[in-house]
């Protein structure tokens, strides 16, 4: 299996882009270049489910090997089964432990995991062919918060 990585690491990024696939295919993120552990977001053409998954590397604890562990996070069952070979917008939202999947108009996963927070992008497709196509990934910025005073007031008869 070969993993399509970008460069550089993202933590807090709105990623954005068009995906075509005609058979299996993941989005991995937060994938850890020395490991490979991260996470991936599985989608069947052809087919209802979305995955998203974690794969940490763990020792088994009977040979001391490392492997990956597999662990869903979330699956859900779309509407409609993913078009085979038509462009699928998507954005990603990676925020600290949050991470959401939006295809076309719909948030497909929305959770929290706090346990991996930055790391590579990337595209797998295990089966067939697939693509990414204006693919960009844009920081998030932080929203200050503004306020003349914040005032409480406490009450002394208890």
């Amino acid at each position: 299996m070969d993993v399509l990585t970008a460069t550089p690491e993202l933590a807090d990024d709105e990623v954005t882009g068009s995906m075509w696939i005609d058979a299996t295919a993941s989005l991995v993120f937060q994938l850890d270049p020395k490991t490979g552990a991260g996470y991936v977001i599985e989608l069947w053409a052809g087919s209802w489910p979305v995955t998203l998954q974690k794969l940490p590397l763990m020792e088994d604890r009977w040979t001391g090997q490392q492997r990956f562990a597999h662990t869903d996070y979330q699956r859900v069952e779309l509407g409609e089964p993913l078009d085979r070979g038509t462009a699928l917008p998507f954005r990603l939202i990676l925020s600290g432990p949050y991470i959401e999947l939006t295809l076309g108009d719909e948030v497909v996963i929305a959770t929290l995991s706090g346990e991996l927070v930055r790391g590579r992008f990337g595209f797998w497709v295990t089966e067939g062919t697939g693509s990414l196509e204006d693919v960009m990934a844009t920081p998030l910025k932080p929203v200050p918060i503004r306020a003349r005073s914040i005032a409480g007031t406490t009450s002394s008869n208890c």
